[in-house]
């Protein structure tokens, strides 16, 4: 081994960057494999603060590999090279709905936060149940805080920290925050950021919001901190919205993204529709995407009764719908002939479209935006039958032949991994999984 290039070490390791076994074996296998193995290990660090009596809570997700505060407070004791690997750090709160104990992070994390120099992607989920930021010890708090304006963050991710009070200070000192692109925040209030005063926009890149109503916060709480982010620069927004948002407000957000937006996930949610009620009348969803004249990719997420209206911009070149259907019912019954209508008659227009991906996701009771653990098939018709009742049922695209059909197991998750919550719940998962 000695006698290879270190280059071609280092390629064939990087190569395994996800096998975390193959990666310890390196380690210790010789000198010239430690340092990219470890910096592999290392780059990504997952605290969980729970209980033991947590860890056989149906509620918990499995997190693998993690480390509780105090061990890793004890390695970092011991090995103290490892603070400069850590790039990214994630911080997951109880899943119960128990009180937060102290004892599980104080006094380690505020001596963990103060040794990790080169984080640039931070973390912080409340779990399936929303996590109050005042049931955190004054010195957690304080350590995150003055964790967040003391590191050049790319990426800043609340998920289920509920903040009635703004929880980032009004005046950060410096050039903090002036790195951060990636910004997401799932059932967490986007008043907790600070009214920005003095100092640099940020150009955000990257939003994902969700949760709550999404289209308030764009309209009000963006408004309150468009001194700080500038969402005019936008690439990418991702967005869970409820069916009786507001959409001609939401059309008004887009349009001042027209120059910049090249991806859109949209995944709208309802509680007032039964997909299992044959009786519930289908529902259109006002979307005018026309004026994002760099949109290149659009990814809906629809329940069967939910029929999307509105233009598509001529640069798009991608279009994935995951419809969620009732297993217990008729494919041919959902309305892909709307959908085909809505798409269809736009073609001539859509010059550089070159695919449309129909998902089909069957949803049970045990399906919601943070976990989805269906893994069911239509209970009256095969897949071969299914996807062939589709495509009759959608001329247009099939002419085209660009039309593409899948069964998709998993509707697409939001937030912590395993989180059981909360769209029923208020205040109600960024990141994307």
């Amino acid at each position: 081994m000695s006698r290879l290039p270190q280059e071609i070490l280092d390629e064939i390791i990087d190569h395994n960057h996800n096998d975390r076994k193959a990666l310890w074996a390196c380690s210790l296998v010789s000198r010239a494999c430690s340092d990219t193995s470890r910096r592999h290990l290392f780059s990504c660090i997952q605290l969980l603060i729970w209980a033991e009596e947590d860890i056989d809570d149906y509620t918990v997700p499995v997190l693998s590999p993690g480390h509780s505060c105090p061990n890793f407070h004890r390695l970092l004791v011991m090995s103290p090279h490892i603070a400069h690997l850590v790039i990214s750090l994630k911080i997951y709160l109880p899943s119960t709905s128990r009180p937060l104990d102290t004892e599980l992070y104080d006094p380690y994390l505020p001596s963990i936060l103060s040794s990790l120099h080169h984080v640039r992607k931070f973390l912080l989920s409340g779990g399936p149940v929303v996590t109050d930021w005042d049931e955190f010890s004054l010195s957690f708090q304080d350590s995150l805080i003055q964790f967040w304006t003391a590191r050049q963050l790319e990426s800043f991710i609340l998920d289920g920290i509920n903040a009635d009070r703004e929880i980032i200070p009004p005046k950060p000192r410096g050039d903090a925050w002036s790195s951060l692109r990636h910004l997401a925040l799932l059932w967490t209030d986007l008043d907790c950021f600070w009214n920005h005063e003095e100092g640099s926009v940020i150009p955000l890149q990257s939003l994902t919001l969700g949760g709550l109503k999404v289209v308030h916060h764009l309209t009000t709480a963006l408004e309150k901190n468009m001194a700080t982010f500038d969402v005019h620069q936008l690439r990418e927004l991702n967005a869970i919205l409820d069916v009786d948002e507001d959409f001609a407000l939401f059309n008004r957000f887009l349009y001042t993204l027209s120059d910049t937006l090249e991806e859109l996930c949209l995944d709208v949610t309802t509680t007032a529709l039964d997909p299992g009620n044959p009786s519930t009348q289908p529902r259109s969803v006002k979307l005018d995407m026309s004026t994002l004249t760099h949109l290149q990719s659009v990814y809906l997420v629809l329940e069967a009764r939910l029929i999307p209206r509105g233009g598509i911009p001529s640069s798009i070149q991608t279009i994935r719908i995951l419809v969620i259907l009732d297993p217990t019912l008729n494919v041919a019954d959902s309305p892909w002939a709307a959908l085909d209508t809505w798409l269809g008659d736009q073609l001539q227009n859509l010059v550089a479209l070159k695919s449309v991906t129909i998902e089909l996701h069957y949803g049970t009771s045990d399906c919601a935006l943070c976990n989805c653990v269906c893994a069911v098939k239509n209970a009256v018709m095969s897949d071969k039958e299914v996807y062939a009742a589709v495509r009759r049922e959608m001329p247009l695209l099939k002419e085209r032949s660009i039309l593409s059909i899948r069964h998709n197991t998993r509707r697409l998750q939001w937030g912590a991994p395993g989180a059981l919550r909360r769209w029923i719940m208020g205040p109600e998962h960024l990141y994307k999984n």
